[in-house]
């Protein structure tokens, strides 16, 4: 737990907090504790302090930005795989007390409960410190990325030129699934394949699920 204080640059007056933070409701189940006792709470208080710092950020750095592309930006920064993007990079998953099933289920690398324990982590840092310990924790590990996602905000267009072309050209239903995910789990790169009525159109890869999307559907728009 000191190594996990060491990377948010944050060190907590109340060490249960940060326990707390990391306990999975699986864990709680095989040790007959109270539901109180998970860190289920601590996500919910966690999941507005991300959010409130992050729009902070942006209201900042893009003083002429309507609100709708801001709101877009930061639903990017905020997503499951961004989040569990973080939550690897300053090694959550070894911290989390998880029950031994979810444990040998993989749950260290699920992007669902890294994200979960990012934001309960969040909120621990809140509540033992309030908004002026939790802001700067928050910056450290998303304000950097905000020009990648609004590099990803523009080109997402591509999505949106294949669903109008595909609705020139009367499709249903266009989908995209991931066929493929490489790399170390701090690393990985996606392939994705997108669909229209249910023949394969293009592939593409990328850093994230959605980004291997964008490449997809970009591929895609001259082929259908």
């Amino acid at each position: 737990m000191e190594q996990l204080e060491k990377q948010l640059g944050y060190t907590f007056k109340d060490k249960d907090k940060l326990l707390l933070a990391m306990t999975h409701s699986s864990y709680i189940t095989e040790h007959d504790m109270t539901r109180e006792m998970c860190n289920e709470r601590l996500e919910f208080l966690g999941d507005s302090v991300i959010e409130l710092a992050v729009r902070e950020s942006l209201y900042e750095k893009f003083p002429h930005e309507e609100e709708g592309k801001l709101s877009q930006i930061k639903s990017a920064l905020v997503r499951c795989e961004s989040l569990a993007a973080v939550a690897r990079e300053i090694g959550i998953g070894s911290c989390l007390r998880l029950g031994k099933g979810e444990d040998m289920a993989g749950g260290r690398d699920k992007d669902s409960i890294l994200e979960n324990a990012f934001e309960a982590l969040m909120g621990a840092v809140f509540a033992d410190g309030g908004f002026e310990a939790a802001r700067p924790v928050v910056k450290k590990f998303l304000d950097h990325r905000i020009d990648e996602a609004v590099k990803e905000h523009r080109v997402d267009d591509h999505k949106g030129r294949l669903q109008e072309k595909a609705h020139k050209k009367h499709i249903k239903k266009l989908s995209y699934k991931t066929i493929k995910a490489t790399g170390q789990s701090h690393d990985r790169t996606f392939t994705v394949e997108v669909y229209a009525d249910g023949r394969a159109l293009a592939q593409g890869t990328g850093k994230s699920k959605k980004e291997a999307e964008i490449m997809a559907a970009k591929k895609a728009i001259n082929r259908i």
